[in-house]
């Protein structure tokens, strides 16, 4: 874990993932494009998109191996990370980081329609709360540091 004091919650679907952050608000919600399950379920570019119509005001960032960036900010996430992405603890929250000063920013410039996304790395900020809470659609994979 990255701090000890932080809510995670998974959910193994975007079915679930949608009913979780229609019943709980969460700072941060990640939303994998493929989300392991045999059965039908929603991608999570139609995870974000069901969410932000239910009116989930979460931040939402997307996750793929794939370059999917553009799909989930159309869809109405606040911005995307691209699998792999960093697993050691300072790294990490450095990311997490990033992802909430993009929203801080976002709401600054509400009157600019286009969601806010910033290169990796770019925030050195680590004014994460110690009561974060997050929900992840499922575990991603690490990228090994350098």
């Amino acid at each position: 874990r990255v701090v000890s004091t932080w809510t995670i919650q998974e959910a193994s679907n975007g079915e679930s993932a949608l009913q979780m952050a229609l019943e709980q608000e969460f700072d941060l919600i990640f939303l994998d494009q493929y989300m392991a399950s045999a059965e039908k379920t929603m991608l999570g570019t139609e995870t974000a998109r069901a969410m932000r119509a239910q009116g989930v005001k979460s931040v939402i960032c997307g996750l793929s191996a794939n370059n999917m960036q553009l799909q989930f900010l159309q869809a109405g996430a606040d911005c995307f990370l691209q699998k792999p992405f960093p697993c050691k603890q300072d790294e990490l929250r450095k990311e997490l980081s990033r992802i909430l000063v993009a929203r801080k920013h976002k709401r600054m410039h509400r009157l600019n329609s286009s969601a806010t996304t910033l290169p990796m790395g770019d925030s050195e900020s680590s004014g994460l709360p110690d009561d974060f809470s997050t929900t992840a659609t499922r575990t991603t994979q690490c990228k090994e540091a350098q």
